[in-house]
């Protein structure tokens, strides 16, 4: 598996029990996301342009 430096959220809060992952970015497979509570289950990678337009998405929801 690739050695990836993930990190987690801004809007994680620690010893919070809430749902959350964690991304790495910058490697060339793109982006990987995990499980921030299980992060042996294994991991997501995806295209760094889907990231980014699943991420539009997100923001244009909150803020609509």
């Amino acid at each position: 598996m690739d050695n990836f430096t993930f990190v987690k959220s801004t809007y994680s809060r620690p010893n919070a029990n809430s749902e959350c992952v964690e991304v790495a970015v910058g490697s060339p497979a793109g982006v990987a996301v995990r499980d921030s509570k299980d992060v042996d289950a294994g991991l997501v990678r995806v295209r760094a342009e889907v990231w980014g337009a699943f991420l539009g998405q997100v923001k244009g929801q909150a803020l609509g």
